[in-house]
């Protein structure tokens, strides 16, 4: 799945202008990307629309944290896609 991990990646790196290799998985979007609320959203929006994944009213901030940092963004978004039957279980990371 790592075309999830290039597209939320590439969607960040558009957004905000950082330099696609220096987005660490580990990276909070808020403090050490600097990404106000709007930008979350616009990045979310553009990887449903590339990946299809519809990403649940529920689970977008400020109602879950699962889109606080890029490696939680990456892993539920992989879990929505299993759900949604996007990719096959046995596919590797």
């Amino acid at each position: 799945m790592e075309d999830i991990v290039y597209t939320v990646k590439t969607a960040i790196h558009d957004e905000i202008n950082v330099p696609y290799e220096e987005i660490d998985e580990d990276y909070h979007l808020n403090f050490q990307l600097e990404m106000d609320s709007m930008a979350q959203l616009e990045v979310l929006a553009r990887v449903q629309e590339e990946l299809g994944i519809e990403i649940p009213e529920v689970d977008l901030p400020p109602e879950k944290d699962y889109f606080w940092f890029v490696g939680t963004s990456v892993y539920h978004l992989q879990l929505l896609a299993r759900q949604q039957q996007r990719y096959e279980e046995d596919d590797a990371d």
